[in-house]
């Protein structure tokens, strides 16, 4: 799945092999906050 930016020597176009999966594309970048900690609840598969 990376790389895909680049054509192939040939001039063709590269395709990633699979997609991403939902649980791999969803969410925000973590970024480090100063300050109290938050928690966030979020409804994925396993409940958890």
């Amino acid at each position: 799945m990376e790389n895909l930016a680049t054509s192939k020597i040939t001039g063709g176009r590269r395709h990633p092999l699979r997609t991403r999966r939902k649980y791999e594309i969803d969410r925000y970048p973590n970024e480090a906050l100063t300050g109290p900690s938050v928690t966030i609840t979020r409804k994925v598969r396993g409940k958890k």
